[in-house]
Parts: structure tokens; sequence; C-alpha cells
């Protein structure tokens, strides 16, 4: 076992390799880190999610309208405060006894009003912001599940912790942008007040500040650019590090069979050093910042008073008015620096938007890509439509070893050679990408020339599977079966429109009432109900009664041989961590019950199975699949399934596949190798 020492010195040694370290590459001002941290794209990304919330939301419209009321009540206050803090001053300077008490009274009342005023505009600005960011995650939730972007997001890997993004990053950027917001709002009320009293007391002065302040903002903004995108990957480092942690936590019985301990702790630590050098860099990057704002903010406090004092002692100006006029500079100051004086907190909304707009605009651009596909599509059908509509028809399906009619495999035809042994995609006819529709006239399922291929940015696609044509029957029972990695779930994907790089068309009969059980079922928060009933929530079936639901739940569980679950958890309202609660064979079956509900209301008409039995031992395999209504296309390796299908597709590699009629005696012979085996 490694001492803390010298992990931390071997972790140490691999940050040291050179370039590869992460605040010396965050540091670094590539183009396109230049791109990312433009005040133009930021400022965009900033109106982009602002002015569809004060369009769409008029409770954040209101809200924005009161915190502007209440922010310009604040500036007549603050300036009221200005001009009785110079009354003030100028009755001590005469020895005004009188004056002063009543400039006291007035400035004690501009206090217990304006104090009041103050808290509650910075409450209605704390809630404008909770608005804006229940707007901006909910429109974000809504395209994340449009279209299944989530799915697409996983491909994505630019697109890092979509989960942040929706939460942490949304509520840190709507807090920093409204305290920004409102702060340079404010600034910019300020200035138009106090840029007044300085102008009326000495104008030199104010056009000395106008000109320090815009050559300051420029260099403070050239000083602080590069903590913008060093605060972007603090996010991401510190997101990278959850996420390991959270690994080991969902992993732990693998890491413990393993004894992987030590790995997994490198493996956080080297994470943990990754956000630690960040942190650093941001904070050498903030030293040298404040170095700037300091000398910025107090180089500058002398200029009033000695562009005043010969007026002062000339009597041309009170001791009130200097005092006034080193206020109001200060204030002006102030606002006509207010980004550079909180470039801290921009650089952190600048981050928090970065990861934002690079969400919305993948989201975006996906969605316009999918409309343009649907337009091709439209073309497509217009085009093409014709094709195999006469096959379609009948029944009849031309495979490579015969033609599959109404189910059973005839009279083999005579087609070009099978030798095609190149793995790469040629020019696509018709489109490139595979076409799902709906179609009635389809008795299940026809696939029209598909041609599935890997996805590939920048690189040449690796064909699966090559112009495969498939016509199925109402009620088929498809196996898919071939060597690892060969396109088998890659081939449902495509039919469950998850996977769409390749070309052809498939068109099936019901399109929205496909349900797929998976090698490992996914295991949803909340009771016992919950995992049977998902994906339905409880809206959607209450209209028959839960009396009903249950007692359905309870019959099927039955059926698929857990009889004593609800009685085990204790009942089912219990909601525990069913991922870990239940074995992966107890999984499945829960799973295959959930199918059994969602086919007697009607909603799995057509159900994909991808290994979604390989837990299972041979009896249970057998009840389930005896159980299910097809039609279904079921992936897999086990010679046992060939016993609950009609058809069989094999993959042979390299674009190759064969269709077969599964007989009587490859039952037999499959019957025979599962008693052997188990």
């Amino acid at each position: 076992m490694w001492s803390p020492k010298e992990v931390w010195r071997a972790v140490k040694a691999l940050f040291r390799r050179g370039p590869e370290r992460i605040w010396i590459a965050s540091a670094h001002m590539d183009k396109k880190t230049i791109e990312r941290t433009s005040p133009i794209r930021l400022w965009t990304l900033l109106l982009k999610c602002l002015v569809p919330f004060l369009v769409d939301s008029k409770r954040g419209r209101r809200e924005c309208f009161l915190v502007l009321f209440l922010m310009v009540l604040n500036t007549v206050a603050t300036v009221g405060l200005s001009f009785i803090t110079k009354e003030t001053w100028d009755a001590l300077s005469q020895y005004d006894h009188e004056r002063f008490i009543a400039c006291t009274l007035i400035f004690v009342i501009l206090i217990l009003v304006g104090d009041p005023i103050y808290v509650f505009y910075k409450f209605r600005a704390r809630i404008l912001g909770v608005i804006w960011r229940q707007w901006l995650s909910t429109k974000m939730l809504d395209m994340y599940y449009t279209q299944r972007g989530y799915y697409a997001l996983e491909a994505e890997p630019e697109i890092d912790n979509p989960d942040q993004r929706m939460s942490q990053d949304v509520k840190n950027f709507t807090e920093l942008s409204v305290r920004f917001i409102t702060e340079v709002s404010t600034s910019a009320i300020d200035i138009f007040a106090f840029s007044f009293i300085l102008m009326r007391i000495y104008m030199p002065l104010f056009f000395f500040l106008l000109a320090y302040t815009m050559v300051g903002s420029c260099a403070g903004f050239i000083i602080g650019r590069k903590l913008i995108i060093l605060n972007f990957y603090n996010l991401m480092s510190e997101a990278d590090l959850r996420y390991s942690l959270m690994r080991v936590r969902e992993n732990c019985e693998s890491i413990a069979f393993f004894r992987g301990e030590a790995r997994e702790r490198y493996s956080n630590l080297k994470y943990l050093m990754i956000a630690i050098d960040n942190d650093v860099a941001v904070f050498s990057w903030q030293r040298n910042l404040d170095y700037f704002l300091q000398f910025y903010v107090y180089l500058v406090q002398v200029v009033p008073v000695l562009m005043l004092a010969p007026m002062y002692f000339d009597k041309h100006v009170s001791l009130g008015s200097m005092q006034q006029a080193w206020a109001a500079f200060n204030a002006v100051l102030r606002d006509m620096s207010v980004i550079v004086l909180n470039f801290d907190s921009v650089s952190e909304m600048s981050a928090a938007l970065d990861r934002i707009g690079e969400f919305l605009e993948y989201i975006e651009e996906r969605q316009k890509r999918r409309a343009d596909r649907k337009q091709m599509r439209a073309i497509d059908v217009l085009d093409f439509g014709e094709s195999a509509s006469s096959k379609s028809a009948a029944g009849v399906d031309e495979s490579r070893e015969g033609v599959v009619q109404d189910g059973a495999v005839v009279t083999p035809r005579s087609r070009p050679s099978m030798e095609r042994r190149s793995s790469y995609m040629p020019q696509a006819t018709r489109s490139d990408y595979i076409s799902l529709v709906q179609d009635p006239s389809v008795p299940m399922m026809h696939l029209e020339r598909v041609t599935l291929t890997t996805p590939g940015e920048g690189a040449i696609p690796r064909v699966l599977i090559r112009d495969l044509e498939l016509n199925l029957p109402a009620r088929s029972r498809l196996l898919v079966v071939g060597p690892s990695g060969a396109g088998k779930s890659s081939l449902l994907r495509a039919i469950a429109g998850l996977w769409d790089t390749g070309s052809g068309t498939i068109r099936v009969n019901v399109l929205d009432n496909a349900f797929f059980l998976p090698q490992r079922p996914y295991c949803t928060f909340g009771s016992l109900r919950d995992q049977v009933t998902y994906p339905m929530d409880h809206m959607e079936y209450s209209h028959l009664g839960t009396d009903f639901i249950d007692a359905r739940i309870e019959h099927f569980l039955a059926q698929c041989n857990l009889p004593r679950l609800i009685e085990r958890v204790g009942g089912l309202n219990a909601q525990r961590n069913w991922a870990r609660m239940l074995s992966l064979g107890e999984q499945q079956r829960v799973a295959f019950a959930r199918m059994l509900l969602s086919q007697e209301l009607n909603r799995a008409k057509f159900v994909l199975l991808d290994e979604a039995s390989s837990a299972l031992d041979p009896h249970s395999e057998a009840l389930m699949y005896n159980l299910m209504v097809p039609p279904f296309v079921s992936v897999g390796h086990r010679p046992s399934l060939i016993m609950y299908h009609d058809v069989m597709l094999r993959i042979l590699g390299e674009g190759e596949w064969r269709v077969e009629l599964i007989t009587d005696a490859h039952r037999e012979a499959a019957r025979r190798a599962a008693e052997f085996i188990f």
C-alpha cells in the first residue's frame, strides 16, 4: 500500500511532464480560447438567455420592473444623502448649530427610509434571479429531453457534465448575472446623477475621471481576461473530481472484488491535483488583477483634493462641496469601473455562461440538423416512395440467402456476388442518414437497403451492415446474432431511432410504442410501483385506479417468478436503491414485468431485447419469452434463444449478413446445447 506521501509524489510527477498541466494549458490563449472569451460572443449569449426570458415570462417582467423601480428609489435616496452630507459639513465649517441639527435629523430620516428600500431592492433582485433560474433550467430540461437530446450529448465529448450545466452552472449564472446587471443598471443611474454633481462643482475633474476610467477599464480587462477561461476549467475540473468520486460509490462492489482501492485513490488524487493546479492558476491571475485594482482605485484618491484645493483656499468652494465632490468622484469612479472592479464575479459568470451557451448551441444545432433531415426525408419519400412498395405490400423480401415471404424462406434468387470486402461506406444514393418512418401499411417492419455505419467525426466511418433488406410480417419473432462488435446492438438502436448514421429507410408499423429491454435494466428513483410502471407516470394510469394497477403489478411480478418481492421490500410504496438492492437477474425479471404491464395497457406493441435474459437461468428465460406477446426482436449469444424465435438474422461482419428461417431442427439443437451447458 502506498503512503500518502508516495501517492502525492507520483501525482506531482505525472503533472510535471510538460504542456499537459491544466493551468498551463488553460492559461494559453489560443484562437479557440480567444473566440470563446470574446466579449461579443459573451454578450450575445447573455442576451440570448435574457431577452427570451423577459418575453416569455410575465412574472419575470413584473419582477424586473419592480427591481428597476426600487433601484431608482435607492439612487434617489443615495443622492439625497450626498446633498445632506454636504450641508452637514458646511454647517460644521460655519459653526451653524441649528443648521447642523436640522441636517442631522434629515440624515436620520433618509437612513430610516433608504435602508429598507435598499434591503428590499436586494431581496427582490435575488427573487428575480430565482425566477430566471427556474425559467432557464426548465428551458434547458425541455431541450435536453426533446428528440432524445440527452442521448446525443453522451456521444459529444465537448459537452461534459450536462447535469452540472443545467443545475449548478445555471444557478451560478443567474445569481451572478442578476447581481451584475443590477450593478450595471445602478451604476448607469448613479453616473447620470453624480456626474451632474461633479460637473456642477468642477468640470475638468469629471473629464479627467472619464479618461482615467476608460484607460483603467481597458487595462483591467486585458489583465483579467484569462480568468474567464480559467474559471471555465475550474468548473470542469471540479465536476470531473465529483464524478470520479461518484463512480467509486456506484461501482463499489466491483472495486472491492478487484481490491482496486489504491488505483481508485490514485485516480481521485489525480483529479484533485488538476483542480488544485487550476485553483493556483486562478489565484495567481486574481493576484495580478488585485495588484492593478489596488493601485487603480487608491492612487487616484488624492486627485479631487489636489484639483479642488486651490479653489477651496481661494474660497470659491466650501468644505462641504469638497467633500461632496470627493464622494461624487468615487461614486463615478466605482460606477464607470463596475466591470473591472467586479471582474472576479464577471469571469465566474462568463465561465458559467460559456458552458450554458455550449449546451444551448449544440442542442439548437442538432435540432436544426434534424429539421433539415426531416425535410430531406420528405423529398426521399417523393423520389423513392415506389421503390419497394410492391414487395412490401406482398410481404416479400429478397435476402442474400433467399426471400423471406410470410415468415418462410423460399427459393433463392440470383443476386450479385456477396464478396464485398471493403469495410468503408460507399457514396450514398438517397441520403447520408437512416430514415425511420411510420408506415401503417407495413405489417411489422421493413428495412430497405439499410447501411449501418459507425459515427465518424473527421474519420471514415466503418460499415457494420450493408444494404440490409428485410421484411417482417406481423407477430414475427426475429433473433439477431453475430460476433461481438458486428453491429447487433447498433441495429436495435437504428430501429429505435437512436442511431441514424448510414443510409436507407426503416419502415415500422408503430413508431412510438416500441419497448426496449436492455441487458442491464434502468432502475428509476422511486417506489417499487414506479419501477414496474416506468416510463408511465401516475397521471397516465390514474383513470384505471391504483387498486387495479397494484393488482396487475402483483400478478405480473408473480408471473415473472418474483412472488415475494413486494412483501420482502415492504410493499409497493417502498423506496429503495433498486439498482443495488436487486440482483441483475431480479432487475431483468422486474423489467419483463414492466414490459408485460405495458403490453396489457396497449403501450408496448413492439419489443426490442438486447441480451435482456443474460442473467437468467434457462427455466426463467423460457418463462419470460413464453409470457411475451410478439412481435419482438432479440439480440443475444445464447443458443437457447433460438427456441423462442422464427427468423434469424446473422450479421457476419465486414457489412455482410444472412437471413435464415428457424426450423424445428434448429430448436432441437438449441435445446440440447442449452441442456448440455446448464
